[in-house]
């Protein structure tokens, strides 16, 4: 137990994500006597302006003064300030940096592009205000470059299309995925086609075009043949002639058939979803499948014409090392995805590895990997194109999307950095509404009983969202 103690209300919440990145143990907002560290953050005023003082178990460990940043007003100068104090006064404690230093937010590449947009110098800025190491800003420089280069129709939207089920739960995942029965899928899919119809409806009425449709999940190919067949068509035809992603995942999912459904309907970019070429672990993480059946998957989604496939890898697996994780890599490269998404393992809340009591380990191999995964990938003419970070992730990391020039998906870019609104159906769907630099997220109920018995009430809300 870490307890932290500050006199700024309103920023406790991101000091204590700051420690954990550092210490990975709970925090406590009030003194603890039995705590292992207590830190202590205090804003003074003084001659020479604010300034900032970090204390740990009653040691002055760093003091830092509020220097003004172009035009962040007071509120987020004193927040930023008081992380990066708190953030040097760690390094010092533990001899540890990290690599995007002070920041804990999940979208780094579109804070660098607002700086820019406000006329600073946004390198300098996360350099020398957030302490963000030269690695990562060399990454954000080259995602935001090729961000720059897309085309995003002005107020259109995205289409999410969530399908929560799966046929087995994989140990690290943490997002909706149910193992149901046939008859479940069913009743979902007749609420589901009632939503796609009152967006694709009230898109219609306020005039607004799409830009993407991405159907994920959960697995959306533990569908039957009959009904993923009835929902690439439902869908494709209610959202047309737009970059179409599918999530056909895990190969104990795919067959033929609906791989010619997939092809048949339209979709332009098909992911198959590794996450590692071992077999060992592939079992650990409790896949029914073998690397073998991967590369039969692939084989077979090329015969049948699909010239963009997406692979998901995930570095930091439990029980993998450097070797194995350059053993995917070189298995990768063999069936030579377009694009591929290397993810760090994270600990959330709801998957089963967290529940079993694992903790990050071996974070220094972890961040080996993730560098061999980017230098293998761009030396081969992939190029970095968004980024994303989410908390609990091994050695402060993050989400990359690496793709061939021409290969990017716009849906995630789109999603992730938000650059355009996104209405997302299914349960446990969240629609994003952009306005100006406004955010507004709508969500749908994350059970499937409830999502299906509330069908009526979430369909009405799409004539508000796009009024």
């Amino acid at each position: 137990m870490i307890s932290v103690l500050t006199n700024q209300s309103g920023i406790e919440n991101e000091l204590g994500e700051l420690i954990r990145l550092f210490y990975h143990d709970t925090v406590a907002y009030t003194p603890v006597p039995d705590a292992a560290h207590t830190i202590t953050h205090l804003r003074t005023e003084s001659a020479e302006g604010a300034k900032h003082t970090v204390s740990m178990d009653g040691e002055v460990l760093y003091t830092l003064l509020e220097e003004p940043i172009g035009t962040i007003e007071g509120q987020r100068l004193n927040k930023y300030t008081a992380k990066l104090c708190l953030y040097f006064a760690l390094v010092k404690a533990t001899g540890r940096h990290q690599p995007w230093g002070s920041l804990t937010g999940v979208r780094p590449v579109k804070m660098l592009s607002q700086l820019n947009e406000m006329g600073l110098n946004g390198e300098r800025v996360l350099r020398d205000t957030f302490g963000v190491s030269e690695s990562r800003i060399a990454l954000s420089r080259a995602i935001l470059k090729v961000q720059q280069k897309m085309t995003v129709p002005k107020d259109s939207f995205g289409i999410y299309i969530g399908i929560p089920f799966c046929v087995s739960r994989c140990h690290y995942c943490s997002f909706p995925g149910m193992v149901a029965k046939p008859a479940v899928h069913e009743a979902y899919f007749d609420a589901l086609c009632l939503e796609m119809e009152a967006a694709a409806a009230a898109l219609s009425s306020a005039g607004k075009t799409i830009n993407s449709l991405y159907i994920g999940g959960g697995t959306p190919t533990s569908f039957s043949e009959e009904l993923t067949e009835r929902l690439l068509c439902r869908a494709r035809s209610l959202f047309p002639d737009v970059e179409f992603t599918l999530e056909a995942g895990r190969p104990d999912t795919i067959t033929k058939a609906k791989l010619l459904s997939a092809k048949r309907h339209g979709v332009t970019r098909l992911c198959i979803n590794p996450q590692t070429m071992n077999d060992k672990t592939l079992a650990t993480i409790t896949r029914s499948h073998g690397a073998k059946d991967i590369v039969a998957c692939y084989d077979l989604a090329r015969s049948l014409g699909f010239t963009h496939i997406n692979a998901d890898l995930i570095a930091g697996l439990s029980g993998e090392d450097f070797t194995d994780f350059a053993h995917t890599m070189e298995e990768i490269t063999r069936i030579a995805p377009e694009s591929v998404t290397i993810h760090t393992l994270a600990l959330k809340r709801g998957s089963k590895i967290k529940e079993q009591g694992y903790e990050h380990e071996r974070e220094g191999e972890i961040a080996q990997m993730v560098d061999h995964g980017r230098e293998t990938l761009m030396a081969l003419g992939y190029r970095p194109y968004y980024l994303y970070r989410q908390k609990y992730m091994a050695g402060n990391l993050e989400n990359v999307g690496y793709a061939k020039e021409g290969k990017e998906c716009l849906y995630n870019v789109c999603m992730m950095d938000d650059l355009s609104s996104v209405l997302a159906l299914g349960a446990g769907a969240i629609s994003k509404i952009i306005t100006g630099s406004r955010i507004e997220r709508h969500p749908n109920a994350k059970d499937v009983k409830l999502y299906m018995e509330r069908i009526e009430g979430i369909c009405a809300k799409y004539a508000a969202i796009l009024r």
